[in-house]
C-alpha cells in the first residue's frame, strides 16, 4: 500500500512529505501524468495584493474574485482542457453555491465536463484537472477552518494530472502549512501571480 496510482508525482509531492514522510511512491504511469502539451502539473496562483477580500454570507465566506482567475485560467487553457474530467473545489459552502451559480450558461465553461463542491463532497473522487479555491483573504491572517490540514489534503490530492491552487498567500501564509505550501510550489511547480490573469 506504499504506491499511488492516482496523480503526477509533482501533485502528490508537497501531501507526501506533509503526511506521509515520503513513504508513498508513484507508479511508473502516474508519476509522469500530465495533461497533453503541459509540462506545469502543480500551479499556486497567488491573489496577494489584488484587493480579492473574502466575503461573508449565509454564515460562510466566498471570494468572487478568485473565480474570476479561475475563469481566465480556463479560457487561457481551455485546448489543454477539452475533453478532461475537472473539478473545482473550495472549503467554502458559499464559494461553492456562488461558482455553480455563476458558471452557468457562461461561455469560458460551456463543453467542459466540470464538476463544483466542497473538500468534503470530492472526498474519494478524482479529476484529471483540478482547482481549489482556497477563498480566505484578510488583513488580519485569520484562515477559519482552513487549519484543518487533513481536509486540505484530501483537496491536494484529487487531480491526476493538473493541480491549480487559487488563494492569497500573504493571509494564507500566516499559518506555516500554507507557507511550506507556497514554498514548495515555488521549488517543485510554477508559481504565479493573480495580476497576469486580471484582464478579466
Amino acid at each position: 500500500l506504499d504506491t499511488q496510482y492516482r496523480m503526477n508525482e509533482k501533485i502528490l509531492s508537497f501531501s507526501n512529505a506533509q503526511f506521509y514522510k515520503n513513504a508513498l511512491k508513484s507508479s511508473e504511469k502516474a508519476a509522469n501524468r500530465t495533461l497533453p502539451n503541459d509540462n506545469s502539473p502543480l500551479v499556486l496562483i497567488d491573489t496577494s495584493g489584488c484587493g480579492f477580500t473574502e466575503q461573508q454570507q449565509h454564515r460562510s465566506k466566498f471570494n468572487p474574485d478568485e473565480l474570476g482567475i479561475v475563469r481566465e485560467h480556463v479560457a487561457l487553457n481551455k485546448e489543454k482542457l477539452l475533453g478532461s474530467s475537472i473539478g473545482i473545489i473550495t472549503p467554502y459552502a458559499q464559494q461553492v453555491r456562488f461558482i455553480k451559480q455563476e458558471i452557468q450558461g457562461d461561455d469560458v465553461f460551456v463543453d467542459l465536463d466540470i464538476e463544483v463542491n466542497s473538500i468534503d463532497g470530492f472526498q474519494g473522487q478524482e479529476k484529471a484537472v483540478i482547482y481549489i479555491s482556497l477563498v480566505r483573504s484578510n488583513d488580519d491572517g485569520e484562515i477559519g477552518f482552513l487549519k484543518d490540514y487533513r481536509r486540505i489534503n484530501v483537496a491536494l490530492t484529487r487531480a491526476q494530472q493538473k493541480l491549480i491552487i487559487v488563494g492569497d498567500i500573504s493571509t494564507l501564509s500566516s499559518d506555516s502549512f500554507y507557507d511550506k505550501l507556497a514554498v514548495h510550489v515555488e521549488s517543485e511547480g510554477k508559481y504565479e501571480t493573480a495580476w497576469e490573469y486580471m484582464s478579466y
